[in-house]
């Protein structure tokens, strides 16, 4: 009901009943329930089997990001896939 100011140190997390609501606003946006693994301070982790299992591509997850909303102004400033690259072919 009102405005919310949190701030998170390289020591700390946001408490976990906000992690909770923002989780639960994510798979609602995203379509996906009980897809979001983790909250942290540098993104959002999704349960990429469960994603897959509700055949959602990056590109669904990615505009349910966007389009994700908090009193009418967005969520999120912007939101982008994650990519996983390993070295050990090169390495």
């Amino acid at each position: 009901g009102g405005s919310v100011a949190l701030a998170v140190t390289a020591t700390g997390g946001a408490p976990a009943g906000v992690r909770g609501r923002l989780a639960r606003r994510i798979e609602a946006a995203v379509g996906a329930p009980g897809a979001v693994e983790a909250v942290v301070p540098g993104g959002v982790f999704l349960d990429q089997r469960r994603v897959a299992a509700l055949s959602l591509s990056g590109d669904d997850v990615v505009r349910g990001l966007r389009s994700a909303r908090a009193g009418g102004a967005p969520l999120f400033a912007d939101a982008f896939s994650g990519i996983a690259v390993s070295f050990n072919r090169y390495c």
